[in-house]
């Protein structure tokens, strides 16, 4: 009797061919009846998706293949590409949602989850799937927290029937990022800025260089002190990057004295989320190229005024007039031998400008070990002897250019410009990815094709006089660096109508 009664739910007879229940079954629960929460459909499509089941016999059933084997192998391909056009579309239905919480909106955000579950659990069995869509609920309290939310966040599910219990969470702070699994720390870095703006100074093989070889330790002047928030059952759902500058001279590190607190290169919302929280807050200025779907070097060239373009075809003409030979090199490309050389050059750059190295030679091979292709090498050689380079990062669409330096016996004109933004330039276009940020300062960058963007700081001071005084500093300076940065983009190096 029962056998029979499946059978009628689904139209079918008895004797039905799989392939004919699996379209039965598929319909029935696309279109409604009883076989339609078993699919999230209508009240929770949205949060669930369409489970595999359905999607295998929905294209099983479009399938006109008599060969079994073919069909099974066709039907895998297409499910496997539905799965994951699916998870891509819940993952941005799910930031969305999660976003007023992540800027500080927590009032609204609660109000509207209540909403959100009081008319989800009126459904038909609505109050069995929020139960069963609970643990996804944690999953969306982690990535708040990733995202930079507070650390009490109401779990979705609790909110239908009963009073919001707040996620347990627990902060420690650990003196090496080798205490946090490379895994767990790059997984709370993506989350934090996604793909897109996925920035690799922030990655566990950037900072595990910094202490492993000795740059960023307690003898040098900067103290590892990285904060961890796991959930209850032990999982890391946030980190903060940490490292206090200590003057051992002073001793600050014995009295335990920190003075302030400074969060350099914030993105824009943790800007004006922090200024919530009392800090103060700063603008900078950087240049950067932008890629507005080029092609070639030259496709830029064409944007660029007359004169602009003709400086810098010549700049480059001077590089094979002096039998020069650049190269860019990422991954395996890069060699121990161009690690040595290129520390050869980052120390003549920082005797002749700064006068103090903090990096040391085995970061740059550990970086080159951990990172693989998100490093960029730019190097120049005159015959089989490298005389100059340039480091870069690459992280989501950027390329980011940081150090550069060149042979202590011999002078290059233009070489710096070469290596430093045109080959950075080259390579973005090369790679498809947006921007090209060669860090800070260098009004020269500008006849280059680099133009002024704003950067974030925020800045917190226990002492309240010094605060103050720093405070108004801060402001007065935000209104002649946006005086700044449009006068730039007023008499920028590219043509009318150019943006």
């Amino acid at each position: 009797m029962v056998r029979d009664t499946y059978y009628s739910i689904l139209g079918v007879s008895t004797d039905a061919s799989r392939a004919d229940i699996k379209k039965a079954y598929y319909l029935k629960g696309h279109h409604g009846g009883p076989l339609s929460m078993l699919f999230g459909i209508a009240f929770f499509e949205d949060y669930v998706g369409q489970l595999a089941m359905a999607s295998s016999a929905k294209i099983e059933a479009e399938q006109n293949v008599q060969d079994p084997e073919v069909c099974r192998l066709t039907v895998q391909d297409k499910v496997k590409a539905l799965q994951n056009e699916r998870e891509e579309n819940l993952r941005n239905i799910l930031k969305d949602r999660l976003r007023p919480f992540v800027v500080g909106q927590t009032e609204e955000f609660v109000k509207w989850a209540k909403s959100e579950a009081t008319r989800r659990s009126k459904a038909a069995f609505g109050e069995a799937m929020l139960h069963t869509i609970a643990p996804g609920a944690e999953e969306c309290s982690t990535i708040v927290m990733r995202c930079g939310g507070n650390l009490h966040i109401d779990t979705f599910a609790d909110v239908s029937t009963t009073e919001a219990r707040p996620m347990q969470i627990s902060l420690s702070v650990v003196s090496s990022i080798s205490e946090v699994s490379s895994n767990d720390w790059d997984a709370c870095a993506l989350d934090a800025t996604g793909p897109k703006k996925y920035n690799p100074f922030l990655s566990h093989g950037f900072l595990s260089s910094l202490e492993e070889s000795h740059s960023a330790v307690k003898e040098t002047g900067w103290m590892p002190r990285h904060i961890v928030a796991k959930d209850e059952s032990g999982t890391v759902i946030g980190v903060v990057p940490l490292i206090l500058k200590v003057d051992a001279l002073k001793n600050l590190v014995a009295k335990s004295r920190v003075s302030s607190i400074h969060i350099t290169f914030s993105s824009e919302n943790e800007w004006h989320y922090l200024k919530e929280k009392g800090f103060l807050q700063r603008i900078g200025m950087q240049y950067h190229w932008r890629n507005r779907n080029y092609t070639c070097f030259d496709d830029f060239l064409m944007d660029m005024k007359q004169n602009k373009r003709k400086n810098i075809r010549q700049e480059r003409k001077k590089i094979s007039a002096q039998n020069l030979t650049m190269k860019r090199l990422q991954g395996n490309e890069i060699k121990a031998k161009h690690w040595d050389s290129f520390y050869t050059f980052y120390r003549n750059t920082t005797d002749n400008k700064w006068g103090s190295r903090h990096l040391t030679r085995e970061f740059f091979h550990s970086m080159g070990s951990k990172m693989g292709d998100q490093v960029l090498l730019v190097v120049a050689e005159e015959g089989d002897e490298l005389v100059a380079g340039a480091l870069n990062l690459i992280g989501g669409d950027t390329v980011y250019g940081r150090l550069w330096g060149c042979h202590p016996r011999a002078y290059y004109p233009s070489l710096h410009f070469e290596a430093c933004y045109y080959q950075a330039i080259e390579a973005a276009i090369e790679l498809n990815l947006k921007t090209v940020e060669a860090g800070a300062q260098g009004e020269h960058k500008i006849q280059r094709g680099y133009m002024p963007v704003p950067t974030y700081s925020c800045h917190y001071l226990l002492d309240e006089d010094f605060s103050k005084a720093i405070d108004e500093f801060v402001v007065r300076e935000a209104t002649q660096v946006k005086l700044v940065m449009k006068m730039i983009q007023d008499s920028g190096p590219f043509k009318e109508g150019i943006e």
